[in-house]
């Protein structure tokens, strides 16, 4: 349960979440990412 926990919280985050949108929409490098 406390693993789910940790997985929401961190969806939370706005910037996490473009990020995962940028990764299922092309594959990118770290460089490019940071």
């Amino acid at each position: 349960m406390a693993n789910a926990l940790e997985i929401f919280r961190a969806l939370g985050d706005p910037t996490r979440l473009r990020i995962l949108a940028l990764l299922r929409s092309m594959e990118l490098s770290v460089g490019e990412l940071a």
